[in-house]
């Protein structure tokens, strides 16, 4: 309540009382216990009225204090543990979580990552890949909007996934990192993306479009193999350097066969390459065989009827029946 209105309150209660005094007891020639209570509702009427004419406006503050969220994501994939870490990571996850200074300021909040990120009590450094970025993403989506910190701790050595070098600008919340194990950054040929159809129609050519990338010092020579149900149906030679780590390859493919297709993406891995799950790809994609009729309704002959039909029957998935009317 503002200092004018509390002032305008204790006026209005001085005011009735003075109306009260000077009605009940000052002119009044007798005095007695029903003075008193006349007295009383005049004073409660008079400064009813006088609160709704100055209609105060009372409001409640109160304040609590929220922790911060301290979310700690830890890598959980294979190669902490080959990189001996496995034993360091324990060690940190123990002190983090026992540290009474910590548990004062925020809510700690543990999660694992390899392919996704995971709420875990264990950790087990099981996971076959490990998606730092995915990790980070994951974790600002449902932590974005409240008051949040995070400590990563890996070896920084990401299978899958986008550069999380960059994503600093794209969160929401600070990150910490604590860096474990071989941080060596060995050459990586890797397929990033693979961009293909999920239908095509019988004895029709689809488009796939890939992109394998280079993560190393070095210029490297590899191959490329595409095959449908194990049957090689696409193969090229590529080169990658430093300066040009990543290519984009197009081509297209002949839908042969109605049913399920199984499309298997490889590049072959290059000298000092430690993981090689990400140089291989599987994407299913399912051939369907379907024609649209066509009707040409005529009551003469004409050649443009057979150019016509010609044309439109260059597509396989169609065909046509001259009627007449």
């Amino acid at each position: 309540m503002q200092t004018a209105t509390l002032l305008g309150v204790l006026l209005a209660a001085l005011f009735s009382l003075l109306i009260v005094l000077w009605q009940y007891f000052y002119k009044a020639k007798k005095r007695g216990r029903l003075n008193w209570v006349l007295a009383f509702l005049r004073f409660i009427s008079i400064f009813g009225v006088l609160l709704i004419l100055l209609n105060p406006k009372i409001s409640n503050v109160s304040f609590q204090l929220e922790k911060q969220n301290l979310l700690l994501l830890i890598d959980d994939s294979q190669s902490i543990k080959s990189g001996g870490a496995s034993e360091q990571i324990m060690t940190l996850n123990e002190q983090i979580l026992e540290d009474e200074a910590l548990a004062e300021r925020f809510i700690l909040r543990k999660f694992a990552f390899g392919s996704d990120l995971r709420t875990s009590d264990s950790l087990s450094f099981s996971e076959e890949v490990s998606d730092i970025s995915g990790a980070l993403s994951s974790a600002d989506n449902i932590f974005g909007r409240d008051k949040t910190l995070a400590i990563l701790i890996s070896d920084g050595n990401q299978t899958v996934g986008k550069a999380y070098e960059y994503m600093g600008n794209d969160l929401s919340f600070p990150v910490y990192s604590l860096v474990v194990g071989d941080t060596t950054r060995y050459a990586d040929l890797r397929i990033n993306q693979v961009n293909i159809n999920k239908y095509a129609f019988l004895k029709n050519r689809f488009p796939v479009e890939l992109f394998v990338t280079l993560q190393g010092n070095e210029a490297v020579d590899s191959r490329l193999r595409i095959r449908m149900d194990g049957k090689i149906v696409y193969s090229t030679g590529i080169r990658l350097t430093p300066q040009e780590n990543s290519k984009k390859i197009s081509t297209t493919l002949e839908a042969a066969e109605v049913g399920l297709r199984m499309i298997g993406i490889s590049v072959d891995s290059i000298p000092g390459e430690r993981n090689t799950l990400n140089n291989k790809r599987r994407i299913p994609i399912e051939v369907i065989d379907e024609k649209t009729r066509v009707g040409l309704i005529s009551n003469v002959l004409h050649p443009d009827l057979g150019a016509l039909t010609k044309a439109i029957e260059s597509n396989d998935q169609r065909s046509v029946s001259l009627l007449r009317p």
